[in-house]
């Protein structure tokens, strides 16, 4: 089962000051695809499963241009949304970040 969202209620972070928006999201069995905003800067986002077990993944992400690793754990929520939370590697930094999918988004 695939699921897209095109404008999902849904919330971006990669430091507790830096907040940004999911603006679309595909999540499949074998691909997790996300658009997100930052500010000005917009990112495009692929993970695959990785060897890690079920809930891990890994990809890449573009912007303008760049391009750097991500990485990440699915889990689902109690109340039926999904949360993404990995390491987001940029400018020689590792990042935390977390993609929250409300369960009203789904």
């Amino acid at each position: 089962m695939t699921l897209a969202l095109s404008k999902p209620k849904s919330r971006s972070f990669w430091t507790r000051d830096q907040e940004g928006v999911v603006n679309r999201a595909e999540i499949d069995a074998g691909l997790i695809a996300l658009d997100l905003g930052l500010n000005t800067r917009r990112y495009s986002v692929e993970l695959k499963p990785a060897s890690g077990g079920p809930a891990a993944w890994s990809g890449t992400w573009i912007r303008a241009g760049y391009t750097g690793s991500v990485s990440a754990r699915l889990y689902r929520a109690a109340d039926g949304g999904l949360v993404l939370v990995g390491d987001w590697s940029e400018d020689d930094t590792v990042y935390r970040w977390v993609a929250e999918f409300a369960s009203k988004a789904l």
